[in-house]
């Protein structure tokens, strides 16, 4: 069998293909629960949490998230080793640090509103209570302010 340009051409482009669907595919199968579990524990390391309340919270978010962030929060959950060790965070590029500081807060935030944690100023060492996910889209849940039906 002899390479033409053009086998030799299709054979580049199906190689490149598979391994870019493999790639993708090892990127999706990653925990991405698991990342946002270590982070509320990083973040939130002074108070209780219970780990059902932790995996309820992390697919609730997930499940909030648009589909075009999946890609992005596995990408970072295959960095997730790296990000809280401070020598190692510190070789990451800026993008990829400023992306994370930045789902981080959004992860945080989210999870501070779907606590007791500010609602009831729970001390440090207590017990916090996920509450349910709060969705920022839904409104607010004042019975006047939803539509008549």
């Amino acid at each position: 069998m002899t390479w033409t340009r053009r086998k030799l051409l299709l054979s580049g482009v199906a190689g490149t293909a598979l391994v870019g669907a493999g790639g993708y595919l090892g990127l999706s199968a990653l925990d991405q629960e698991g990342l946002i579990a270590s982070m509320l524990r990083y973040h939130f390391a002074d108070w209780k949490i219970r780990d059902a309340d932790i995996e309820s919270f992390s697919r609730d978010l997930l499940a909030l998230m648009p589909s075009a962030e999946g890609p992005k929060v596995a990408a970072l959950a295959g960095i997730s080793p790296v990000i809280y060790d401070a020598q190692a965070r510190n070789v990451l590029p800026q993008a990829v640090t400023d992306k994370m500081e930045i789902f981080e807060n959004r992860v945080t935030t989210m999870f501070l509103l779907s606590t007791n944690l500010l609602i009831e100023q729970v001390p440090v060492g207590s017990e916090v209570t996920y509450n349910g996910l709060y969705d920022p889209r839904l409104g607010c849940a004042f019975p006047l302010t939803q539509p008549l039906a």
